[in-house]
């Protein structure tokens, strides 16, 4: 009962409130990839994420939303994401069966992809289609829109390599509102399905004082990209992979971003630590910390942009330039001469190619970035705070 309180007051709020600050979502398959974006906009400072376990028949997947613990958007393990933006309210009628109060969790608890999410739908009726639309993207890069509207559910398939939506009446024929053409403009643009491009695209259509969260999906790795009102300058990013190995977990996004990061890495171990979250330390070669020449060498972009930083590799890979809080650190393999804002250093150790993989010393750039790095010898393990 308090669940189905807690749904009515929250589509009671979406048709009395001013839907222009009520969402916005869009996802790109461009390269192969498959990778969904979002902005939650509202109100309520009360966000929240929590995770949940796969059952016997059901997909675990994490959700994001407020206080009511109803979920405002997600994924699930299998790479099925789901968000909804508020509309004006539609008024159809539908002979299908009554699919009750918690279909949204349900479809990601059950449905392995777009397909089968239609064929839900097709299935059962749903109140929230009244009051929102719905988009749902999978790890092939398929993606719907679905809508109620005064003819019945309609289903807009994505038609080319990014699909977006808003909170205009899209199926009965509407504009898209200014959030969803601004997703579109850039997207025709640039849809690369980077972190970069979708943050800068997310960042344009976001609202001052009301975008509570914002979500970045890659779908076919199980991560996401959280950013915590409108400050784009540091994510905390999550593997479901290794948050459902903890079983059921949910968090105040307001005190996991009070926290300042802290990161734990340990010699020849893929994955690390950021404060209590798992990560792969190299998600694109699956790279490792290693000892080379008594120093502690590894690929840092994932380290780096953790912590708000960017990294440019040249083409050949050899030459690197970590900017990471007001310093710009360059660097080139089998060079000790190193560059920090302009001036010359000389180090121990310079970068290094090992396995194909390019290296770098971690301890003379986290300290040259004002980061204390402390090493166990014993347990071969690095902490960077």
């Amino acid at each position: 009962m308090k669940r189905i309180l807690s749904l009515i007051l929250a589509l009671i709020l979406i048709t009395t409130a001013d839907i222009s600050y009520a969402c916005t979502m869009f996802s790109s398959s461009e390269g192969g990839k498959s990778w969904a974006g979002n902005n939650e906009d509202w109100t309520d400072p009360n966000t929240k994420v929590w995770f949940e376990p796969s059952g016997k028949d059901t997909y675990g997947g994490v959700y994001f939303g407020f206080g009511d613990m109803f979920p405002q958007g997600g994924m699930n393990e299998k790479g099925l994401f789901f968000d909804a933006a508020a509309t004006k309210g539609v008024s159809y009628s539908s002979n299908k069966p009554y699919a009750g109060w918690d279909l949204m969790a349900e479809i990601m608890r059950k449905c392995l992809d777009v397909d089968e999410v239609v064929a839900f739908y097709k299935k059962y009726d749903f109140i929230g289609l009244h009051w929102a639309q719905y988009m749902y993207t999978d790890k092939s890069g398929m993606s719907v829109i679905i809508a109620g509207t005064p003819d019945g559910v309609k289903y807009i398939h994505k038609n080319g390599t990014y699909q977006a939506l808003g909170n205009s009446l899209i199926a009965q024929g509407e504009a898209p509102d200014w959030k969803q053409a601004v997703a579109e403009k850039m997207l025709k643009d640039n849809c690369a399905a980077t972190v970069k491009n979708f943050t800068n695209i997310l960042e344009s259509m976001d609202q001052n004082g009301l975008t509570k969260y914002t979500n970045i999906y890659d779908l076919q790795r199980g991560e996401v990209y959280l950013y915590h009102q409108q400050n784009y300058g540091r994510y905390i990013k999550f593997n479901l992979k290794y948050e459902l190995e903890k079983g059921y977990k949910e968090y105040d996004l307001p005190e996991l971003f009070r926290v300042k990061p802290e990161i734990r890495l340990k010699i020849n171990s893929g994955v690390m630590e950021i404060n209590s979250f798992k990560n792969d330390v190299d998600p694109e070669k699956g790279g490792k910390p290693v000892i080379y020449k008594n120093r502690t060498l590894l690929p840092i972009n994932a380290l780096v942009e953790a912590l708000g930083g960017s990294v440019v590799w040249s083409k050949d890979q050899k030459s690197v330039k970590v900017i990471l809080n007001s310093k710009i650190i360059e660097m080139t393999a089998g060079s000790k001469k190193t560059l920090v804002n302009g001036r010359s250093h000389i180090t121990d150790v310079g970068p290094a190619i090992i396995n194909g993989i390019p290296l770098v010393p971690l301890r003379f750039v986290m300290e040259k970035a004002g980061y204390s790095v402390k090493w166990d010898e014993k347990s071969q393990r690095i902490t960077i705070s």
